[in-house]
């Protein structure tokens, strides 16, 4: 028979850890979870901001945004089905016309992300970065990959870590 130090180690435990507290298997404690998201620093230009608290309101709004992208989303597929569906000897306004309206759209979805960003930051009075400003100083490959995260959570980017790119 091996020794009991053995066994312990063999299953992950430390010889004399013991049992694990009903708080450390059942507890939650939502404001240490909070403050731990909140606490992560994301510099933007001149300008460092945290995270803000998704409460109810804040979902609420978050979710207003999101629905604002899929519908400028789906008039862009729409507005592509009907340049596709165009003769190829199409008049050039019409065609024209039509893919100013994809940019529109497009543009809309783009504010969008920069909206969730800002609703999502803030600096440590509590206000929200510009969309004009982070329009200027985000490089806008980062902008929906940083909407994304801030809005459905999880782990948070390393601030002061590269940005992948798509040969990573």
């Amino acid at each position: 028979m091996a020794p009991r130090s053995a066994k312990a180690e063999k299953d992950g435990a430390k010889p004399g850890a013991g049992s694990p507290t009903a708080q450390e298997r059942q507890g939650y404690n939502a404001n240490a979870k909070a403050a731990e998201r909140e606490s992560i620093e994301f510099p933007i230009g001149e300008k460092t901001f945290k995270r803000r608290r998704k409460n109810w309101q804040v979902t609420r709004d978050l979710r207003g945004l999101l629905r604002k992208q899929e519908r400028a989303q789906l008039g862009i597929r729409r507005v592509n089905k009907q340049l596709e569906e165009l003769p190829i000897d199409a008049d050039e306004e019409q065609v024209a016309d039509l893919e100013d309206h994809v940019d529109e759209l497009q543009d809309e979805g783009d504010v969008a992300a920069y909206e969730i960003i800002a609703l999502l930051l803030r600096d440590d009075e509590g206000n929200s970065p510009d969309v004009e400003m982070m329009q200027q100083e985000l490089d806008v490959e980062d902008v929906g990959a940083m909407a994304q995260r801030f809005s459905v959570g999880g782990e948070e980017p390393d601030p002061d870590s590269p940005t992948p790119t798509a040969s990573s």
